[in-house]
């Protein structure tokens, strides 16, 4: 008869309530030798560096365990929060307010989404991954000034730090008691990583009451209130035109004697391209000339929401965006298409000193002659606002007369003195400097930051690829188990011209489709072939005037661009599929869907 060995685990609780029942527990599992600790992250490295013994598993609770997987190579199993636990935690809660938010690691907030839905209760519950996640998260629950939050250890001790109200939520027998049995029965083989450790990522919907609705003709087919000023109505229908499919924007007008504020949102819908509309009067006190402006508030959530998130830990960022924030110089952002350069502009500003007042992003390289002299030369434009924050978007088809005034503007007025500065500059695939990136810099005191293209961390796009599809798996209900080895070497090997942006928009398409336990090298070289097809035949077009919004899924991307390349070969799909390098039935396949 075989005796099962007994399996060497180290049990890390972070309170002393865990560690007297994990030690309780313990004594009724005859195949488990645990040695148990009270401590946190950093006591736990401690321990397991200066232990002597041959521990062949972990095992700790939520946040504490996550982290550890950054520092050790054997298995580590955590103690999950089942229903009981949140249940219990509730109901204190219910004692307080009706009105908590949900805050933890992703053993947490899984299941607390799960109950949540099948209870209708509706509170909001936020993922984080890490400690510079959990940091920014609370810094946004802080703002939205929230009651109560229901938190696991990590996201507790800070809370209460912050001055939040928080209640801890336990784990009671039966969360320790199914942890051991995991631990047994893996003994010393590795347990894949089974934490999200990226954000959900999705769209984010209008507000319910909507003002007018525009059809692609500009025609007004619906309005909910009775009259629209008609000055306003064509100033709205200017806009429209800035909105590409999929998109939601924000401007800001004037038209006397008051300022808008206004939200436009392109959708498919009905089998028609529609424009949903909000306006309202706003408090503004100057003119805005085709800039977008955003919060601290929509800032940190757009921040949270990006995948570019995921990578900050890979590319040391938050150090330097910590360093920006503070910094007097003009702050210089310089990267390829899809590297980040707009979320992190987003995040430095959330930071710095002046994000009480709003954030004005401006893109010279789409501005007209007329908005390029107003912005720099009227004296209501909002570059004459003090004491706010601005970025400002070039690249190296900008006009040189507009890098011209933009150098002036800093060098002979106190306009980075009185406000947070952050340039970017976009560079050409593979090209690491141009003609006018070098004088921007020797023209002006900029702090720069390089934000290196996605090829440089070829090391790790296996890594960021697996994060992916953890997150994916849970959005869309699928148990993908992996890639195909040959998948990977293919997804390493591909040069990625736009990058992270691209990286996140072709995998999200290749895990829709696939329906196998791992993804096959066959289906990634299928859509990133068709990628390529595709955005050469835009990359040609673009010149002629053809601009799209590549932040977004790629089916809708690759979709836009076969009804332009159509529409230019007279509706003949033949023809089209031969220029597009694709089949009929891929281009019948994109056009039947709806989105």
């Amino acid at each position: 008869m075989n005796v099962l060995k007994r399996i060497k685990a180290l049990g890390i609780a972070p309170y002393e309530g865990v560690k007297e029942i994990m030690d309780k527990i313990a004594l009724e599992k005859s195949e488990l030798d645990l040695t148990t600790y009270t401590a946190n992250l950093e006591d736990a490295i401690d321990i397991i560096k200066n232990s002597k013994e041959n521990y062949e598993v972990i095992i700790s609770r939520g946040g504490t365990a996550k982290l550890l997987e950054d520092y050790v190579d054997i298995p580590i199993v955590e103690i999950s929060f089942t229903v009981y636990d949140i249940l219990r935690s509730i109901d204190e809660a219910k004692r307080y307010t009706n009105s908590y938010s949900i805050v933890g690691y992703p053993n947490l907030t899984n299941t607390a989404k799960e109950l949540c839905s099948i209870l209708n209760d509706n509170s909001e519950i936020y993922t984080t991954y890490s400690h510079e996640g959990v940091d920014t998260t609370l810094e946004l629950l802080k703002i939205k000034d929230v009651d109560l939050i229901l938190a696991d250890t990590v996201n507790y001790v800070e809370a209460r730090k912050r001055g939040l109200r928080a209640i801890l939520i336990t784990s009671g027998e039966e969360s320790v008691n199914i942890a051991f049995n995991e631990a047994i029965s893996i003994g010393k083989v590795y347990r894949e990583l089974q934490y999200e450790n990226s954000l959900q990522k999705a769209l984010q919907e209008m507000e319910d009451h909507i003002y007018c609705i525009l059809n692609s003709n500009k025609d007004l087919i619906y309005k909910s209130i009775p009259h629209i000023d008609e000055k306003v109505f064509q100033t709205l229908k200017e806009y429209i035109d800035k909105v590409k499919l999929s998109q939601e924007k924000k401007f800001f007008f004037y038209i006397h004697p008051s300022h808008y504020h206004c939200k436009i949102k392109c959708a498919y819908l009905s089998g028609e391209v529609l424009y949903l509309c909000q306006i309202k009067k706003s408090e503004f006190s100057s003119k805005i000339y085709d800039v977008e402006m955003v919060d601290r508030r929509q800032a940190l959530e757009d921040y949270l929401d990006s995948s570019f998130n995921i990578t900050s830990s890979i590319s040391g960022m938050e150090k330097q965006i910590q360093l920006a924030s503070s910094s007097d110089k003009v702050v210089l952002l310089v990267g390829e298409i899809g590297t980040g350069k707009t979320e992190v502009a987003k995040r430095i500003y959330s930071i710095s000193e002046y994000n009480n007042n709003p954030l004005y992003i401006i893109d010279l390289t789409n501005m007209d002659t007329k908005q390029q002299r107003d912005l720099f030369h009227n004296p209501e434009s909002p570059i004459f606002e003090v004491q706010s924050s601005f970025f400002l978007k070039i690249d190296g088809n900008t006009e040189p007369a507009v890098v011209n005034d933009l150098i002036a503007l800093i060098k002979n007025s106190r306009f980075s003195q009185n406000n947070k500065c952050i340039i970017s500059y976009k560079l050409d695939f593979r090209k690491e400097d141009s003609d006018m990136l070098n004088l921007l810099m020797n023209s002006i005191n900029t702090l720069p930051i390089y934000f290196s293209p996605l090829r440089e961390y070829r090391s790790d796009i296996r890594s960021l690829a697996s994060i992916y599809l953890n997150e994916k798996n849970s959005s869309l209900g699928k148990h993908i188990l992996g890639y195909d080895e040959k998948a990977l070497n293919l997804l390493e090997q591909y040069s990625w011209p736009q990058n992270f942006i691209q990286f996140w928009r072709v995998l999200d398409q290749i895990i829709e489709i696939c329906d196998q336990d791992y993804i096959s090298v066959s289906l990634t070289r299928e859509i990133i072939e068709t990628e390529d097809n595709i955005f050469y035949y835009y990359e040609k077009n673009n010149a002629h005037g053809v601009n799209l919004d590549l932040n977004r899924p790629l089916e809708e991307i690759i979709r836009d661009i076969i009804l332009i390349a159509l529409e230019n070969n007279n509706n003949n799909q033949t023809k089209t599929a031969e220029q597009l390098g694709v089949s009929r039935s891929t281009i019948w396949r994109y056009l039947k869907r709806r989105f």
